[in-house]
């Protein structure tokens, strides 16, 4: 056997090793690939199931809030003192602002606004008269001093 012919053979056994090391490569991918695919859809069918849990909690804190089953007093509890301080401190951020709700659809609006924009309440705040740059001032002629 010559030397080219032992070169070529080697070089046969070279690419023969490599195809099949890339075949295994590429089947290996498609595998690690499918696996990722099947993984996520796992992982949103968990997030739907997780959605689903708190509707069904939410659902059930709104229908047992006021009666206090024993074996939930600690988390519902734990949920209306977290809901107080949620409001107490949207209604801190609302006196810092030029914001307040309106009494009558809790809606927002300007403190200044004399009439509630969503629902048409009267908010309590009265517009001051005399601030009104369009007031007309009446003076009289003895009003009027002539030098």
């Amino acid at each position: 056997m010559s030397f080219m012919d032992k070169v070529g053979e080697i070089g046969g056994k070279v690419y023969s090793t490599a195809s099949k090391t890339a075949s295994s490569i590429a089947d290996k991918s498609k595998i690690v690939a499918e696996r990722t695919k099947l993984k996520h859809k796992i992982n949103e069918e968990k997030s739907i199931i997780s959605k689903k849990y708190m509707e069904i909690g939410k659902k059930f804190y709104e229908l047992n809030k006021n009666i206090m089953p024993e074996t939930y007093v600690e988390e519902i509890t734990a949920i209306s003192n977290s809901m107080d301080k949620i409001s107490e401190l949207n209604n801190r951020i609302s006196e810092l602002g030029n914001e307040t709700n309106c009494s009558s659809c809790k809606g927002k609006i300007q403190k200044d606004q004399e009439f509630c924009h969503l629902c048409g309440e009267k908010t309590g705040y009265e517009v001051n008269k005399t601030d009104n740059p369009e007031e007309v001032i009446e003076v009289s002629a003895e009003d009027i001093e002539v030098e």
